[in-house]
């Protein structure tokens, strides 16, 4: 399901580069390279690109990873440009993959998506609550260089 502003697509080796341009823009922390060819290389499945009028204007980036012997879904980030935020290219974003992983879910076996996100990140939390997220616990001193240090683990069951 693309419905929504944008024009969602997969991340290549051609358009890796828009990625890293944008996460400089969007994010306070920095994206060092094996964090992007592991993107291309291993996670393009649960990777999407939003592009709104020809120009890049959001990702999402996930990782599949195994905890207590289960996988997992892992948001690693999702962010959009300034100027084009509260249009409902997050929303799209996250829902797109929401409905990959249920619909996928006979198969993965991927029961949850799960993420960290800054206690001071107010409009963050209102965000991933109402896309069914739960606030799991709290995780002190997540964050090695960025104040306040302190993360929620934030979590989704995946209905099939």
């Amino acid at each position: 399901s693309n419905s929504g502003p944008a024009d969602l697509w997969q991340i290549t080796w051609q358009n890796v580069g828009q990625l890293r341009v944008l996460h400089k823009h969007v994010f306070p922390v920095s994206y060092q390279d094996p964090f992007y060819s592991d993107v291309v290389e291993k996670h393009k499945e649960h990777c999407r690109l939003a592009y709104y009028a020809d120009i890049l204007v959001g990702a999402i980036c996930c990782r599949v990873e195994i905890e207590d012997g289960r996988p997992r879904l892992y948001v690693m980030t999702l962010g959009v440009l300034e100027p084009y935020r509260r249009m409902g290219i997050a929303s799209q974003l996250i829902r797109d993959i929401v409905a990959k992983v249920e619909q996928e879910k006979e198969k993965s076996k991927i029961a949850e998506i799960v993420l960290h996100m800054q206690t001071s990140n107010t409009p963050g939390l209102q965000f991933y609550e109402r896309h069914g997220f739960e606030n799991a616990k709290l995780v002190p001193n997540y964050y090695q260089k960025i104040d306040p240090p302190d993360a929620y683990l934030l979590r989704r069951m995946v209905t099939s």
